[in-house]
């Protein structure tokens, strides 16, 4: 199952294509322990200050220092992945295989380190270390434990590092800006210190400051992992995508023990479209936390849309294999072999999941499967299936059954008399519209208009009234839209009115260029809808290549079968397929 729109009561927003930098700094995963790899995943906590630090039985700011150079001085490794852990319970959620941790005194400018390197699975000792010296003495001495290669790191002066780590520490925003900005007045090049400065500026909303932060911040002192922090958090100032992933691709290779970084470049992947691209990042972070479903599921779905379909059947069976309890993996494995038009086996798994769980996909895994076997050419057993389907719904008090029996008939090509309640007009003027009769569709609405109960029902109706006006040339549907929805939060839902008022009035290279600008600004996972709208456009358009390359396989399964604007899908989209 993957996350859905649909058009139905209402017309969702789709997600944005930039994916904020402050999702890099989420901690995720489970505290169960991963199985044994064939690298290591080090966490590297505080070490405590034995002489008393803040009297909170947690480590002062130096302890924390050197925890966090160490783990600057070793990130990158692919076979000891070091991390920052600031916790215990934070670095077994982030499925540590060993833990670095100690202890310091300080005396006469000099530090005093005692360390132990423990493994996870036994909980003993495998190594213990110590060391006298200076600060950056002290934290190499711990990086060397993390068993790592060790490399240079730009060391600031004078009193920059402890206000850097207070700044890291700051439990507000503002503290930690003013903390950070006096690391950057004892050393101005302090490379670190420039890109957490950015980083609190973005969290706080001020863009245009970290834009003019960013000049400085480029020309200071940077580790390699910093850089690509940098160019993480200028691509999300810029608003540049292209830039984003050739960050993001940067960074995670350096932050071999991150999941996190992995799934935002997974996302941006899917929302590039670089299929195979997020398939290798899925594929990477599963190595940190194996048996995670989203990215076992967003794996297959990766593959699934480079055209692979043995490698994404393969990764939904490790999928199930590793959660044979979830109903989702039958599913999301179901959908695949829809997308690829084996619509008789893909009409077995929506079964296998509706009996392992009812309320998957709302309950509507037995429609699933009866369209399946409608498109399969078995009519005999869609028919049998979907009364079933009905019978459940019209038993357990669904308000829509009426009119989604009306939708069935549609798809089954059989004439469809649609409920007399608000919904089921409102749905009967948009099959209207789709079938070229306006001046059916504008009665049947304003008849809609007259049965509204709840808010649902009129902004339904609001859109039936809105698309069955009086045919126009595609700059009187703009503004129109415009002068109906002026809302500027509602930018999306604005532009998917004007694509189907555009569509459903025949204007179709018009239609195209909106509903292809809203397909490649989102994620196929999140906007299935939007694929079957531009195919659409584009083959009434008359522009068959391209709706092939829009459509390479075919398309994944609807999630609603309520009223509204969705209904339309049905059997325009098979009729579609057959085109080309």
């Amino acid at each position: 199952m993957r996350n859905s729109s649909s058009f139905s009561l209402a017309i969702p927003a789709s997600s944005k294509s930039l994916l904020p930098l402050s999702l890099l700094l989420l901690v995720t995963g489970s505290c169960n322990r991963a199985p044994q790899r064939p690298f290591e995943v080090v966490a590297v906590l505080p070490f405590d200050n034995l002489g008393g630090g803040t009297g909170d039985g947690t480590s002062d700011i130096t302890g924390d220092v050197l925890a966090t150079v160490a783990t600057a001085r070793t990130e990158g490794d692919t076979k000891a992945r070091v991390f920052f852990a600031r916790t215990l319970r934070e670095a077994q959620s982030l499925r540590a295989t060993r833990t670095v941790t100690g202890w310091y005194e300080e005396a006469q400018g000099l530090l005093n380190v005692h360390g132990s390197v423990r493994d996870e699975a036994t909980g003993k000792a495998v190594n213990t270390f110590s060391k006298k010296g200076d600060l950056p003495s002290a934290a190499h001495s711990i990086a060397a434990a993390t068993g790592a290669p060790v490399h240079e790191w730009p060391h600031p002066a004078g009193q920059a590092l402890r206000a850097y780590g207070e700044a890291r520490r700051a439990v507000t925003q503002e503290s930690g800006l003013q903390k950070v900005n006096e690391a950057l007045t004892a050393d101005p090049s302090f490379g670190s210190a420039h890109l957490l400065r950015i980083e609190l500026m973005l969290r706080m909303g001020a863009r245009v400051e970290a834009q003019t932060a960013l000049t400085q911040a480029r020309e200071s002192r940077l580790s390699e992992a910093d850089r690509a922090r940098l160019e993480v958090a200028a691509a999300q100032i810029e608003g540049s995508t292209t830039t984003q992933v050739k960050a993001l691709s940067r960074l995670a290779a350096l932050e071999t023990a991150n999941p996190q970084t992995m799934r935002v470049l997974l996302d941006t992947q899917f929302a590039t479209r670089d299929f195979q691209g997020a398939a290798e990042t899925a594929k990477r972070a599963l190595e940190l936390v194996p048996d995670d479903e989203d990215l076992l599921n967003r794996r297959g779905y990766a593959y699934a849309f480079a055209g692979d379909f043995d490698s994404a059947t393969k990764s939904f069976a490790d999928y199930r294999q590793k959660v044979p309890q979830s109903a989702n993996a039958v599913d999301s494995l179901g959908e695949v072999f829809f997308y690829f038009r084996k619509y008789k086996e893909a009409a077995g798994l929506f079964s296998e999941a509706h009996r392992m769980n009812p309320s998957i996909v709302g309950g509507l895994e037995p429609f699933r499967s009866a369209l399946s076997m409608q498109l399969a050419g078995q009519s005999d057993e869609a028919d049998r299936q979907i009364q079933e389907f009905f019978a459940v719904r019209r038993k357990g008090g669904d308000p829509f059954v009426d009119t989604e029996e009306a939708i069935w008939s549609r798809i089954r090509r059989k004439p469809s008399s649609f409920p007399q309640d608000a919904p089921g007009l409102a749905t009967a003027a948009f099959v209207s519209l789709a079938d070229g009769d306006r001046a059916t569709a504008l009665e049947l609405a304003l008849a809609a208009r007259g049965k509204v109960k709840n808010p649902s029902e009129n902004g339904l109706v609001s859109i039936a009234l809105q698309l069955a006006q009086p045919s126009a040339p595609a700059e009187v549907w703009r503004d129109r839209i415009a002068k109906a929805v002026t809302n500027p939060a509602q930018r999306d839902l604005r532009t998917e009115l004007l694509g189907w008022a555009l569509l459903l009035d025949k204007k179709y290279p018009e239609a195209a260029s909106i509903w292809g600008e809203r397909f490649a600004s989102t994620s196929p996972l999140v906007n299935n809808d939007g694929r079957i709208l531009l195919v659409w456009s584009l083959v009434e358009a008359g522009k068959l290549d391209e709706a092939r390359k829009v459509m390479p396989q075919g398309w994944l399964p609807p999630q609603s079968l309520q009223p509204g604007l969705g209904a339309l899908f049905y059997p325009n989209i098979v009729d579609l397929r057959t085109k080309f």
